[in-house]
């Protein structure tokens, strides 16, 4: 819920994010953590992301993508490929 009340926030102009490669990421204040106990040392850590290993992970698709591609919305090719580019 914490997470979706800051998507409807960001919707309405009043939640910032910052830009990722797997897309906008809020930062550790704009969510609402009351009642948990769960430091921004905790959420830098799990936000956080190797470049190297998604890169490696998205490439190894590939085969899969090969083998689907003609039944796979373009779209997704496209996106594959930006993602790629992003690291």
């Amino acid at each position: 819920m914490r997470v979706l009340a800051w998507v409807v926030e960001r919707a309405t102009g009043s939640a910032q994010a910052f830009e990722s490669p797997l897309g906008w990421m809020p930062h550790y204040e704009d969510l609402n953590w009351e009642g948990l106990d769960f430091s921004e040392e905790q959420w830098v850590e799990l936000m956080s992301i190797d470049r190297d290993k998604m890169k490696l992970q998205t490439l190894s698709h590939e085969e899969l993508f090969l083998q689907l591609f003609d039944h796979l919305p373009k779209e997704m090719i496209f996106l594959r490929e930006l993602l790629i580019g992003s690291f």
